[in-house]
């Protein structure tokens, strides 16, 4: 569909004054227009400071001009010039080559030549002179066209079309060099071309029923082309059915009947996502001239795989008849009849697949040519049933650099592809008759943009890839293209939330409409449409220049203004034209940086404008309101102002559209950045969403980017919108008292924050923490409000869920206990009694092995810190309750080894839960106390309550553990090395040194702590013969050393300790182990009680394995009958 809308105005207009020759044909390139004159000559004017065109330069030509190309990387001209006499007409191709001579020297000659032929030696001419090459012609030459990037010229003869190139050659036996035009591939076609179309390696070529657009894959190496076979040879499995597969008629194999059906008055047209290929079968030598340049590469022995389309052997003949059984069985057929209603009510020919042509490498002249020329069918389209022939086929391509000012030449090789192929965008092509058009997209994959119909009979037409201009019958007619936005669509990628541009296959629109009597051609620069028109005898050269794009820009967008109360639909269609100009506009030309800046602020300016339309109440594409708003570099504050202004203004909005509460949404909670608003304006953007998304206005006060608004208005709409709301479920319950809480406290009225805080369920509170960490912090430097409130009133919780988020990754040990700490950071980390709380909650579940080798250090670092800084209790640091319990889990805090009751400050387990000695007796405490709170006394003894000793407790639980690591105890013994008259001290260093330094910590047992000596063997040595013969010798030895001291108490207490100790390692070691770790020097009878109840025991070990065993046979004997 073709909309209507009146908006293109060229800039400016004038007629040229310059020629007084009628115009036979024109051509335009760079800043030269080309006119073939009806008097044998070509007249060249160029356009200076973008409006004045001055005569450059004219010479004459052969014949009559009935076609003119400019070829603009190759800098030549090529025409088809005719030569009528009475017997006959004489059609012949020239390419006039140094052309720029005509300007500079007015008494230049002229040299034909024959293309291929060359100079000989004996033959070279002085001076310099316009050179033409006379291509030679077979057949009558019909069109003509050339490839802008390569050079390349192409022109038909009936049935085949021929490629050539230009090559720099050397004159035989001299420096001189000269340019040839050389033929080096021939396409041959079963009906007639009448039109074809060169770019890079794409091929157009229409006959007088259907256009076919052909991939030309050139390889100069047998490597090369493997890889492009192995490609096709695919390409075609896909397509043709395997050989014992039942094969589908090939009137049937392009078929789509779904698409037929549902557009019975589309045009018959195919995009081929598959590949048809036809390789070169054999070398033929048949109308070939040799080259005087040697051949790229030649093969002696060439071996050229052949490669056929395998014919259909499968074929059975379907007869699509309305008839029954009966009249078939009459006539005797027997072909299967098959009825489809469905190609009954079509009632339409099927067109069939046409076939490519075949190729003919000619690129080493009367030698064979290695590698290998593959041609691939992209798509073909078949005329319109409303036009008789075809009148126009263009290749439109796009590139991201610019062009190269010079062709590279070469004998050596042929340039199929410019240097810049790597950098094609987009490749459109432009197909077209008398009555409508097509636009074709070729890469990445073909597809249809754009289907073109034309007020009345198109006279020419031609495209610069933004606009399409078609000549018809009264004037001029212009249409906006798709060629650069699909190019802009291959290249960017557009996710619809930050970004978006409009789809390529956009409907596009009659956009201009310029009267002239009598149009007869037209031609395009990059500036100008130069228009020939005659009536009569009178005829004119109309020079039309081109709006620049800020200037269509405000065309286009002056135009919608119109229309955008009474027809909303054509003012959204003309902006998303505004925005496709805009767009294409940045691709496929080399722009300054003010003209980009200009282009860069209307897209700021569209956007917002778009953004705003799809804003508005019942737009279907509101989606499209997010990305429009980003793109248009609107605050927030500015959308909603948008937004309210609208509403106001307009009587019939009652409420916002979809896209804006999208908006909103992305933009509030697109990360954790404040918005930097005033507070006037966060309450404007606060009572928007109340109106819009009430149901969201609770995570908006909590979880929001918004931050700056006033508390009273906040609570104000919150209480609004619970009214407003029918049900609410828990979830949203919680974030709704948790949004009173907030705001309570900005209001500073912690009593009702606390009763709000109070009536949250903990589950409910500690799951929406864990979802939405960002309410515990300030920007991750301290803790929100509410986490104050939270630590005051409910630590535990607060402690759990930094401990919940370590578990889940959310936050780090190192964030929970820098905001622990505070801010300021005054506050020691050892005197912070939740930073222990935490530490100690994260190491007392093994899952977090992790983090042990981190965390425990500081942990034991705080133990330590606080037993050397200790202090008699205060009046407030003690309970009633006497009940103490250590940290049970299977984390890092093991269980205490028995023997360190009986180390100081402690002696025995029962002076550890005895009555703090620190607490004045309850018949001498004062009248007036706090019955919760407990007078305290200062005393000189040391007391070994768990209340006074809770950090050592802890710490050497934390030592206890099975796995604990060297580093950490060498750690901790570096803390306590110069703390060796401390309470804390022995008990310490015995339980690091038994990792690190095993005699150490037996020597400190024996000299100071005998008594444990038994006990400390049992739970630590167990079954470790050398140490139990280390304790035993040390303990001995330090026996010995009493020897010349009277036998008194003490040595018989050091006798008993070693009995202990001899009791314990027979119950430990085996009876041959026992023996041998004894004193060789020690008395029999001493020890043979021991050695005795070694034996005994190890025979009830014995005994109580085998009872063991039995009752396990027997176990499982009776489960296997």
């Amino acid at each position: 569909m073709v909309k209507v809308l009146r908006c293109y105005n060229f800039k400016s207009s004038a007629i040229m004054k310059q020629t007084e020759k009628e115009p036979a044909c024109l051509a335009s390139g760079r800043k030269f227009l080309f006119i073939g004159s009806h008097g044998n000559e070509i007249e060249v004017f160029k356009n200076q400071k973008g409006v004045e065109w001055i005569k450059y330069c004219s010479f004459q030509t052969g014949a009559h001009v009935s076609q003119i190309e400019y070829n603009e990387t190759g800098d030549y001209i090529a025409t088809i010039e005719k030569k009528v006499n009475r017997q006959s007409t004489v059609v012949s191709v020239k390419v006039y080559l140094n052309w720029h001579i005509a300007a500079t020297d007015e008494h230049f000659r002229t040299r034909v030549r024959v293309a291929g032929l060359g100079y000989k030696s004996t033959n070279v001419q002085t001076g310099e002179r316009l050179e033409v090459v006379d291509i030679p012609c077979e057949r009558r030459a019909d069109f003509m066209t050339s490839c802008q990037e390569t050079g390349n010229l192409g022109i038909v003869f009936s049935t085949h079309v021929k490629l050539y190139h230009l090559v720099e050659k050397t004159i035989p036996n001299s420096q001189t060099t000269f340019l040839d035009v050389i033929l080096f591939l021939e396409l041959q076609f079963k009906l007639s071309i009448n039109h074809i179309s060169l770019c890079e390696d794409f091929v157009a070529c229409s006959s007088a029923q259907f256009v076919q657009v052909i991939q030309v894959n050139i390889s100069n190496e047998d490597d090369d082309g493997k890889t492009l076979n192995k490609n096709l040879d695919a390409a075609k499995d896909a397509v043709s059915p395997s050989r014992g597969s039942r094969k589908m008629s090939s009137a049937l194999s392009s078929l789509n009947i779904h698409d037929k059906i549902s557009s019975p008055h589309t045009p018959t047209s195919h995009v081929r996502s598959k590949v048809t290929s036809r390789e070169l079968p054999h070398f033929s030598t048949v109308g070939e001239r040799s080259s005087s340049t040697p051949s790229p590469a030649l093969n002696i022995n060439p071996k050229v795989s052949s490669c056929a389309i395998e014919d259909d052997t499968d074929f059975i003949h379907w007869t699509f008849s309305t008839e029954t059984s009966q009249n078939q069985a009459e006539t005797g057929s027997q072909n299967p009849t098959v009825e489809l209603k469905g190609l009954k009510s079509f009632g339409k020919e099927i067109k069939p697949e046409p076939s490519l042509p075949n190729v003919k490498d000619l690129r080493g002249g009367n030698h064979l040519t290695t590698g290998k020329t593959t041609l691939i069918q992209l798509i073909y389209q078949y005329l319109d049933e409303s036009d008789s022939s075809w009148i126009h086929l263009q290749l439109v391509p796009t590139y991201l650099i610019g062009k190269e000012s010079t062709l590279m030449l070469s004998g050596n090789g042929v340039l199929l592809r410019s240097p810049r192929r790597s950098s094609l965008a987009g490749m459109s092509c432009l197909m077209s008759g008398s009555r409508a058009g097509f636009m074709y997209s070729l890469i990445p994959q073909p597809a249809l943009l754009s289907t073109y119909k034309y007020s009345s009979d198109a006279v020419q037409i031609q495209t610069d890839g933004r606009m399409m201009y078609v000549l018809v019958e009264n004037g001029l007619e212009v249409y906006t293209a798709r060629c650069l936005l699909a190019a802009v669509h291959n290249t960017e990628h557009f996710d619809n939330v930050n970004n978006t541009c409009p789809k390529p296959d956009e409907e596009i629109c009659l956009c201009g409409l310029q009267n002239f009597l009598g149009p007869r051609e037209i031609t395009l620069t990059n500036t100008h449409v130069i228009l020939f028109n005659k009536m009569d005898n009178a005829w004119n050269i109309n020079i039309l220049e081109k709006p620049s794009v800020p200037d269509l820009y405000q065309d286009l967008f002056r135009f919608g203004e119109r229309y955008q109360q009474n027809a909303p639909h054509t003012y959204h269609h003309l902006l998303l034209e505004c925005h496709m100009t805009l767009k294409s506009s940045l691709i496929g030309q080399t722009l300054s940086q003010s003209e980009v800046a200009t282009i860069n602020d209307l897209l700021h300016e569209l956007s917002a404008l778009l953004g705003e339309y799809y804003a508005l109440p019942d737009c279907s594409s509101w989606h499209l309101c997010l990305p429009y708003y980003n793109m248009s570099g609107l605050s927030v504050v500015d959308v909603v102002r948008q937004a309210v202004q609208h509403r106001q203004h307009s009587k019939k909005v009652s409420r916002y559209g979809e896209g804006l509460i999208q908006y909103l949404r992305y933009t509030l909670f697109l990360n954790e950045d404040p918005l930097e608003l005033k507070q006037v304006d966060g309450d404007l953007v606060l009572e928007v969403c109340h109106d819009c998304m009430p149901e969201r206005l609770a995570d908006i006060i909590l979880f929001s980017r918004l931050n700056t608004f006033t508390p009273e208005v906040a609570l104000k709409l919150l209480k609004s919108s619970s009214k407003i709301r029918s049900s609410i479920d828990s979830k949203s319950r919680t974030k709704e008292r948790l949004a009173y809480v907030a705001l309570n406290l900005q209001l500073c009225e912690p009593d009702i924050a606390v009763s709000s805080l109070n009536n949250i369920d903990k589950n409910d509170l500690i799951e929406t923490c864990l979802e939405y960490p960002q309410i515990l912090h300030i920007s991750m430097t301290e803790f929100s409000p509410l986490s104050q409130l939270l630590r005051c009133n409910s630590p535990k919780i607060l402690i759990s869920i930094l401990v919940m988020l370590h578990d889940k990754g959310t936050m780090s040990m190192d964030l929970a206990i820098r905001l622990l700490q505070g801010k300021s950071g005054i506050l020691e980390i050892h005197k912070n009694t939740h930073v222990r709380d935490y530490l100690e909650a994260l190491v007392n579940d093994e899952c977090r092995k992790f983090s042990f080798d981190e965390a425990v250090p500081i942990l034991c670092d705080i133990y330590i810190q606080r037993l050397k800084e200790w202090e008699p209790p205060s009046i407030r640091q003690l309970t009633p309750s006497m009940k103490f319990k250590l940290p049970n889990g299977n984390g890092h805090f093991g269980r205490r080894h028995g023997w360190l009751d009986n180390l100081p400050p402690f002696v025995g387990a029962k002076s550890i839960t005895s009555t703090c000695k620190y607490v004045v007796p309850a018949g001498n405490r004062r009248a007036g106390v706090q019955p919760k709170l407990l007078q305290c006394q200062k005393i000189k003894e040391t007391c070994s309550c768990f209340l006074c000793n809770e950090d050592l407790l802890k710490l050497q639980a934390l030592l206890c553990y099975s796995d604990v690591s060297r580093a950490i105890c060498d750690k901790v013994m570096k803390c306590v090395q110069y703390e060796e008259k401390a309470f804390f001290y022995d008990s310490v260093a015995i339980l690091c040194q038994l990792r690190t330094n095993f005699e150490k910590s037996v020597s400190l047992i024996v000299n100071k702590h005998s008594n444990i000596s038994a006990s400390f063997g049992t739970s630590v040595i167990k079954n470790n013969s050398k140490q139990w013969e280390y304790l035993l010798n040390s303990l001995i030895s330090n026996i010995g050393q009493k020897q010349d001291m009277k036998e008194d108490a003490e040595g018989s207490v050091s006798m008993e300790i070693v009995k202990e100790v001899l009791h314990e390692m027979s119950q430990q070691l085996k009876p041959e182990v026992f023996i041998s770790v004894l004193p060789g020097n020690g008395s029999f009878f001493f020890f043979l009680p021991y050695i005795q109840h070694c034996l005994d025991a190890h025979k009830l070990n014995i005994l109580r394995d085998t009872i063991l065993s039995l009752g396990e046979n027997m176990t499982q004997s009776e489960g296997s009958q």
